[in-house]
């Protein structure tokens, strides 16, 4: 019975934080290109497989072209979890109003390695990219 309350509790509070934001079309959401929400994408850098976060609008429709904005966190967000990125600036807003973004939004996270940051985290940023636009509709010139 306690377990039971207590997974109830976990997921309520999943769904009011904005946790449980993945939506698909009846299919499982490992690496689902059909999938809406936070997905987490694997990419192969520098022959290590690192996670980006990619959100895609609830009403996303491959038919078409969609615009990618790129969200950079701050040092405090290094990682290679694929999450943490998530949980602030763009990340947050979105969780709480995801109708605002009509767009995808790109998360990488820089390494958490010792003076690592942007500036030396191309090919994160490079891959990131290369694979949002090689699995999803994305607008050549940023715009709709």
């Amino acid at each position: 019975m306690r377990e039971t309350l207590l997974l109830i509790f976990v997921v309520i509070a999943m769904q009011v934080t904005g946790c449980a934001t993945i939506h698909t079309k009846g299919k499982p959401t490992i690496n689902r290109t059909d999938a809406t929400g936070f997905i987490n994408r694997p990419v192969t850098v520098d022959k290590s497989v690192m996670t980006y976060s990619l959100f895609i609008p609830k009403d996303y429709d491959p038919k078409k072209p969609w615009p990618l904005t790129v969200f950079f966190h701050g040092a405090g967000k290094r990682g290679s979890d694929g999450l943490f990125q998530t949980e602030v600036g763009i990340g947050r807003t979105i969780r709480r109003h995801a109708d605002w973004f009509p767009c995808l939004v790109a998360m990488p996270q820089c390494p958490l390695k010792e003076k690592v940051f942007w500036d030396k985290s191309e090919s994160i940023i490079d891959a990131a990219l290369a694979d949002a636009r090689t699995n999803y509709s994305v607008a050549r010139n940023g715009f709709i």
